[in-house]
């Protein structure tokens, strides 16, 4: 009441006041007597009302701007890897971060590429391609005389003997037009 100084936790915006108001979430009040609660600082929070602290984003969370009242998962593509951060980290071309609120990106495996930031899966290389370096950007193509029909491939296959493949990026061996080999 007026004649009671406000705990830790409540506040009284003006003298006489009848009644202790609760710090809303968002912020704090930690002193005794407090005429106005103290907004969280970015990287904190407080989703609780007549908190006496805020509580700083968990690992694979942020929690940006002042007065958040949550903190908030990193999105796909995106991870946080250290508490109070304001804001995620877009994963790096060859990279990819497939889950929310996630400490890590993960390297793109060998038969996928990346080739932008902020991805959630790997591409698979395109058939007439592959990829056989791990954090791959891009997907390399077949040489003449080698092909893949298969998406995801890590090598391109050697064209048999009595067919060809033709150029760069073959997805298929073509068999000799009789009279050739």
């Amino acid at each position: 009441t007026a004649s009671n100084p406000c705990g830790i936790g409540t506040y009284a915006s003006s003298t006489g006041a009848i009644a202790c108001t609760p710090a809303p979430a968002g912020s704090y009040v930690n002193t005794i007597a407090a005429t106005t609660p103290v907004a969280c600082t970015p990287g904190r929070y407080q989703t609780a009302t007549g908190a006496t602290t805020c509580l700083v984003a968990q690992i694979g969370y942020y929690a940006a701007g002042i007065g958040a009242v949550a903190q908030i998962p990193a999105p796909l593509g995106y991870y946080v890897a250290t508490t109070g951060a304001t804001t995620a980290i877009a994963a790096l071309p060859g990279y990819y971060v497939g889950v929310t609120a996630s400490a890590t990106s993960t390297a793109c495996a060998i038969g996928g590429f990346s080739a932008s930031t902020a991805q959630s899966a790997c591409t698979p290389a395109p058939p007439g391609s592959y990829v056989d370096t791990v954090a791959a950007t891009t997907s390399n193509l077949c040489t003449p005389g080698r092909y893949t029909s298969t998406p995801g491939a890590t090598v391109c296959s050697i064209a048999q003997i009595g067919y060809y493949a033709f150029g760069n990026g073959a997805v298929a061996q073509i068999p000799a037009p009789l009279g050739y080999y």
